[in-house]
């Protein structure tokens, strides 16, 4: 259903703004970024990673070589 706001007339773009802490950003890293996922949060899923990454490797280095290996399609191009 998230796809047809795409199709759909009154079809928009959405801000939103969010805060995590580190806890909680590795739970939505793991949770969306996999093939359940809804391909749109996967995508900013990764970015979110990449970005975070470089600010704190000792927490997210783990996961981020995880997921790298599991799922590497989806860091193409990042």
């Amino acid at each position: 259903k998230e796809n047809a706001r795409f199709a759909l007339p009154n079809a928009a773009a959405t801000r939103i703004v969010v805060t995590m802490n580190f806890r909680e950003l590795l739970h939505f890293f793991r949770v969306r970024i996999s093939p359940q996922a809804q391909w749109e949060i996967r995508g900013v899923g990764v970015r979110m990673l990449e970005l975070v990454h470089p600010l704190a490797p000792n927490v997210f280095g783990d996961l981020r070589d995880e997921l790298r290996s599991s799922y590497p399609s989806f860091f193409e191009g990042v």
